[in-house]
């Protein structure tokens, strides 16, 4: 046993893909440095079984891969990503855990998938969407934490790729 706290699967949210090329966002590499790491630990990376999480993927990363005419690090990042091992979570809407999720989250609904397969997993989903998701992580975590102890999973959490960086 590992001491990562990203044992076994990881939800990644799409932003994290997409601040890795920008060095704003990606600042020291260390968004490089988390997705390496955790690829190298072969750590499956959470979708749902109705295909909303692979459909963003496809609709946001797949066209930055297909556009790079270069092999920088970071295009071989994201293509190792693409294609990396998957832990497929079953996908309820009208589950208690995705209606106190919705409660938070009313608008954005890929934003929610990203969070209800990792709270149902008891795993960590990285994020940096302040708005949307990391400026509500303290009441999604509370606001679930009955059901998610109930289903298994209160390990779960929510971290930026910065504190994912420092988990590291």
């Amino acid at each position: 046993m590992s001491d990562t706290p990203f044992e076994g699967s990881v939800a990644i949210d799409t932003n994290v893909f997409i601040d890795l090329l920008n060095p704003q966002k990606n600042t020291d590499r260390h968004i490089d440095q988390v997705l390496t790491y955790l690829y190298a630990q072969e750590i499956a990376l959470i979708v749902d079984d109705k295909g909303r999480i692979l459909g963003e993927y496809e609709n946001q990363i797949r066209p930055i891969i297909e556009k790079a005419d270069e092999m920088r690090f970071e295009i071989l990042i994201l293509r190792a990503w693409i294609s990396a091992p998957r832990c497929v979570v079953s996908l309820d809407m009208k589950e208690s855990l995705m209606q106190a999720i919705r409660n938070i989250m009313p608008r954005d609904s890929t934003d929610r998938i990203f969070v209800y397969v990792a709270f149902k997993n008891g795993k960590i989903l990285i994020s940096n969407d302040e708005a949307d998701i990391v400026d509500r992580r303290q009441r999604l975590l509370n606001d679930t934490r009955r059901i998610r102890r109930r289903i298994g999973s209160s390990d779960a959490d929510i971290l930026t790729s910065q504190e994912a960086h420092d988990r590291i």
